[in-house]
């Protein structure tokens, strides 16, 4: 017998995971930033009584 070689590779966990969780840290910096946008343009348009 020969080996399958069409099978589908695997990728590591543990591999995936790490990219993964870059992903999700950039995304939480990208909505933490525009948070902080939100915030700053709300605090400059409030004129003064």
């Amino acid at each position: 017998m020969s080996a399958d070689t069409d099978r589908p590779k695997f990728l590591n966990p543990l591999k995936l995971k790490r990219w993964m969780t870059r992903i999700f840290l950039e995304q939480l910096v990208i909505f933490i930033g525009q948070l902080l946008d939100i915030v700053w343009e709300s605090a400059i348009e409030v004129p003064e009584v």
